[in-house]
């Protein structure tokens, strides 16, 4: 990652004249993830005039900030790009017409059948422009696992064209998608999207079988506390009726990212018969306020000790579990403690779940507490970190 937008006027365009004969110096570059906007664009143009044939990996976020040096705008339509061990590309446009189109589009027409991975979350056309551009007189994204997508750019026929996709996600979904065909996706394992549109993937009525859908993540739910859901959702009957389409799954949930509006044992009771095989649960507490009186959220707001009864004692394989957005007392009649208290109260209760899920490792419970079990016991981790860095990429809404 190179640096953040700090600079301005002539201190900025001399910065990307800098980064550029900086990087015209790195032929043996693997991997460049430029997040610096107004460097994309003479990124565009170093990596068409020179030679990078190591390559790997290129990511660049374009926005009406990106300005060229070297060339014109007019003269960026000419680029031709040379990366031919280019295996994973990401891009964020947020530009209309983006100045950086041709480059793009040589960029996936020269390696449609070498990259594995793709991100696109584009503002004009949400991408779509770029996936239809690609030649159709020859065979196309032979080696592509992984796709992120916004929902505008969901196309049932592009999809068709890509069965050996594994890993999805959409990107702005809130509108429901259409039931995808069991031909469609019928390697499916990850699926990052809506909790409106869960079913699309594992629909009840496949009579030619689901999906192998290990690992799921919903409305953009991570432990580092993102949630890219609606306000005041899900309520308990929208995820509900989501989550009981995991069933159809053809393989076991392994992994699942969740949003709740509160921590209500009610809501674990309807996850729990879905939930068997479960190694990792990511958890996002919506909003903790509420209209309801204080009283009734004390009642209702899961202690340490029901916690591990309600979820972890009744998942045997369960490895991980990350409270975002949440506040869990280790009783409900909590006095006010001190840090020292708390930590100590935690770190009994972690050994108490230890005795009945010695497999349990990791355990966050809000941006507050996390916790990581070793070879001395449970001890404090100073940041809640995604263990995937493709969620944390995929975060891009």
């Amino acid at each position: 990652m190179y640096g953040p937008d700090l600079l301005h006027g002539e201190d900025r365009r001399e910065h990307v004249r800098d980064f550029a004969k900086a990087l015209s110096g790195m032929p043996n570059l693997a991997v460049l993830h430029c997040d610096v906007s107004y460097c994309s664009l003479e990124v565009c143009v170093v990596l068409s005039t020179a030679c990078f044939n190591e390559l790997g990996s290129l990511a660049l976020r374009i926005t009406d900030h990106s300005i060229p040096i070297s060339l014109s705008v007019y003269q960026l339509g000419n680029l031709q790009p040379h990366l031919p061990n280019l295996k994973r590309l990401i891009i964020r446009d947020n530009t209309k017409p983006s100045h950086a189109q041709h480059f793009i589009q040589q960029v996936m027409n020269s390696r449609r059948n070498a990259l594995t991975e793709l991100m696109l979350s584009c503002w004009y056309d949400s991408g779509s422009q770029y996936l239809q551009r690609i030649p159709y007189d020859a065979p196309r994204w032979s080696c592509l696992n992984t796709l992120t997508i916004r929902r505008d750019a969901f196309n049932l026929d592009d999809l068709s064209l890509i069965p050996q996709i594994q890993r999805l996600t959409l990107l702005r979904d809130q509108r429901p998608i259409p039931q995808i065909p069991s031909h469609i996706l019928p390697n499916l394992q990850y699926v990052a999207c809506a909790t409106v549109n869960l079913a699309a993937f594992l629909p009840s009525e496949n009579e030619d079988g689901g999906r192998p859908i290990r690992r799921v993540k919903l409305d953009g739910v991570s432990a580092t506390g993102t949630y890219h859901g609606p306000r005041n959702q899900p309520t308990r009957s929208v995820l509900r009726n989501a989550l009981r389409h995991l069933q159809f799954s053809t393989s076991p949930l392994e992994d699942l990212a969740f949003p709740i509006r509160m921590l209500y044992a009610e809501y674990f009771s309807d996850v729990a018969p879905y939930l068997s095989e479960a190694k990792s649960l990511v958890i996002h507490v919506v909003s903790r306020a509420s209209v309801q009186t204080a009283e009734r959220r004390k009642t209702q707001r899961m202690p340490m000790r029901e916690l591990g009864q309600r979820i972890v004692r009744q998942l045997p394989r369960l490895q991980t579990l990350l409270m975002a957005n949440a506040v869990v007392p280790c009783r409900n009649d909590e006095p006010v403690a001190s840090e020292m208290e708390k930590i100590a109260r935690h770190k009994a209760i972690l050994e108490e779940w230890s005795t009945y899920r010695p497999n349990l490792t990791r355990v966050a419970l809000g941006q507050e507490y996390l916790w990581e079990k070793g070879v001395d016991g449970w001890r404090r981790v100073d940041a809640i970190y995604e263990q995937d860095d493709h969620e944390l990429r995929a975060g891009d809404y």
